[in-house]
């Protein structure tokens, strides 16, 4: 992809491009600060995507690049969408890789490309651990009632606990 650069509207002394990068294309009235300096993304809060702060009239705006890259290259964001990065890498801001969708498409791709995981304990509603669920198999010995005793011990219910010793639920660690 050639590298192309568009001034940001909202904030003019700076400018994007296709390849994810920010600049400064006004020298600041205060500070320091070059022409053509390229900004430095950071993380912020602990977050998973790159941010750049800018600064119009002496108000600071910070965006993260992915938004600010999609806002200006394909338009500002339609009402009940979100950003998406296609390959799933959060830190790759290109053009070529960002589309709007909808939170629940951006969820299912989350789910498809492994960024999100439904299994075991990662699922949210999940009321077993793994710990759990081995100490059950490893106990199970198919007595009667063993079952209602273990649902009742786990604060699950009796078909819970019959998927688990079944492997129907909690598969994966079958391997184990």
């Amino acid at each position: 992809m050639i590298e192309q650069w568009k001034v940001i509207q909202s904030h003019p002394d700076y400018a994007v491009s296709n390849c994810g990068a920010v600049k400064r294309i006004v020298k600041p009235k205060r500070g320091r600060g070059r022409i053509g300096a390229l900004l430095k993304p950071r993380i912020p809060g602990g977050g998973a995507y790159p941010a750049v702060a800018l600064s119009c009239e002496g108000e600071v705006t910070n965006w993260y690049v992915h938004r600010l890259v999609a806002h200006v290259f394909i338009g500002p964001c339609p009402e009940g969408r979100e950003v998406n990065h296609i390959d799933g890498n959060k830190q790759n801001p290109r053009l070529d890789n960002l589309e709007y969708v909808t939170r629940s498409g951006n969820m299912r791709h989350a789910f498809r490309t492994g960024l999100l995981s439904r299994e075991g304990a990662l699922n949210s509603k999940a009321l077993l651990t793994e710990d759990d669920v081995l100490a059950i198999r490893s106990e199970y010995t198919g007595a009667y009632g063993q079952c209602a005793s273990f649902a009742s011990r786990y604060g699950v219910s009796h078909a819970a606990i019959q998927d688990v010793v079944h492997g129907r639920n909690w598969a994966h660690l079958l391997a184990v």
